[in-house]
């Protein structure tokens, strides 16, 4: 994991702000009262910042704005789970909601992501909410070096994109600690079905859960996968 450069991350939200306009979203979960800086404009920050991605493989990034299915998990890990002082591996992180909430409740959270730029915005996010230590680091799940092991590595829609599927379990393997807990969001797409067909084949134990999630202008359904092996 490649450490964030602080001061590279704000000038690449500064440049964003310019170019795209960032908005905001304002979110409780309990007691904890948060917002989230996510770009504005975003499909000309598609086509400016990633020109090839749609020609090249047919799958743009989607770290640009803040998911439901995000607060969800967030929302499950506050509510349902002993986070406590734990440490929180979050992959994929874009706008760093579940990393966000994760450290506002206590815990020890490093957020990662494979794209800098959504990492900038993760930080600002970091920032904006007052929280300190929280970590930072760019992960690539085709040459991850992970140097610890987390008692809860959480990710919410990062089981999208199937080519990535026999990666991010090999990140699994690697950065769960003995006894921990993986938990995943989404709002059932069909390719988690087939990525959660794939991790019970390799030893994981799954139970899942359908959670609502209320947003200022629309609820969700969103599933919970709890994984443990």
């Amino acid at each position: 994991m490649i450490p964030l450069d602080d001061q590279r991350a704000e000038k690449t939200v500064q440049e964003l702000s310019r170019r795209f306009g960032l908005r905001w979203v304002d979110h409780r979960v309990g007691d904890l009262r948060l917002r989230f800086a996510e770009i504005r404009d975003v499909d000309p920050c598609v086509r400016a910042v990633y020109p090839r991605c749609l020609v090249d493989h047919g799958d743009a990034p989607v770290w640009m704005i803040s998911w439901p299915a995000a607060f969800g998990l967030a929302q499950y890990l506050v509510h349902e789970c002993s986070l406590g002082g734990g440490a929180v591996l979050e992959l994929g992180c874009g706008t760093a909601v579940v990393g966000v909430v994760a450290a506002a409740a206590g815990a020890r959270v490093h957020c990662t992501d494979y794209d800098d730029i959504a990492l900038a915005v993760a930080r600002h996010n970091v920032v904006v909410n007052g929280l300190q230590g929280v970590r930072l680091s760019r992960l690539d799940w085709y040459d991850p070096e992970i140097g610890e092991r987390f008692p809860f590595v959480v990710g919410s829609e990062i089981t999208y994109h199937e080519v990535a599927f026999e990666p991010l379990l090999g990140v699994l393997d690697r950065a769960v600690a003995p006894g921990g807990t993986v938990v995943l969001s989404d709002i059932f797409r069909r390719q988690t079905d087939t990525f959660l067909d794939l991790a019970r084949g390799r030893g994981w134990e799954i139970e899942t859960h359908r959670r609502m999630v209320h947003l200022a202008s629309e609820s969700h359904a969103i599933r919970i996968a709890v994984l443990r092996r």
